[in-house]
């Protein structure tokens, strides 16, 4: 605290910075990021207490006001609605009460704290489903020319968003798991005697077929034809 009150007010005097920092720390609570949205939340309250010359009553309306914001984000990272309305109405009763700035910027660093545990349990499933869902249908769509682009407008996110996804639960590209999910195909195929290393290749959504032979050797070690040849 001693820090802001020695922050001049005219170095931080552009709300449009305010509000900058405000966006990016919503978003921070819609990703689920803590680290970031504590960061972002300390340099909000910085400028706060500066702009508003540490006024408690200008001080109580912006926290209640910035809670409101927060909780909204919550609810769209996946934390429940209801849960987070509760916490909102007991965070507003206790706001009223305080009569320190300190007790104002503590409790709504608190509440952040809260709303992320509560969003972050819920995303975690909801993260879960969309792999689960995006597996599906490459598993059902792999014969295509689908990209990453097709897979995240099926489920109706960003491709960035559908990237960090599959980081972070598969550890792999979204590109990745499509070409092993076609190879994996492609050694089921490679068991019908009736079909060729070109037809195969072309069945599982390659029209290059060298460009199928080399991600085939890359996940099985062997060309192709060396592993067709192998089985008869």
């Amino acid at each position: 605290m001693q820090d802001r009150k020695k922050l001049k007010v005219s170095a931080l005097n552009d709300y449009g910075a305010y509000l900058k920092k405000e966006r990016s720390f919503l978003r921070d609570i819609r990703l689920g990021d803590k680290t970031r949205a504590e960061t972002n939340l300390n340099s909000l309250l910085t400028y706060l207490f500066t702009k508003t010359v540490g006024d408690k009553t200008e001080i109580r309306v912006r926290v209640i006001e910035l809670a409101t914001l927060v909780s909204r984000a919550a609810v769209e990272g996946g934390a429940d609605a209801e849960h987070v309305m509760a916490m909102l109405k007991e965070f507003n009763k206790e706001v009223e009460k305080f009569e320190q700035v300190e007790q104002f910027f503590c409790r709504i660093q608190t509440l952040v704290v809260e709303f992320l545990g509560d969003s972050l349990s819920m995303a975690d499933k909801k993260h879960l489903s969309l792999v689960n869902d995006a597996k599906r249908f490459i598993v059902e769509n792999h014969p295509k020319p689908i990209k990453i682009e097709d897979v995240a407008a099926h489920l109706f996110i960003s491709a960035s968003h559908l990237s960090r996804l599959f980081q972070r639960e598969l550890n792999c590209t979204v590109n990745d798991y499509i070409t092993r999910v076609r190879v994996e195909r492609a050694v089921e195929l490679m068991k019908q005697p009736e079909l060729n290393v070109e037809q195969v290749s072309k069945a599982i959504g390659f029209q290059n077929q060298s460009y199928f032979a080399k991600f085939f050797r890359r996940y099985i070690g062997v060309t192709p034809l060396a592993y067709r040849n192998s089985l008869f």
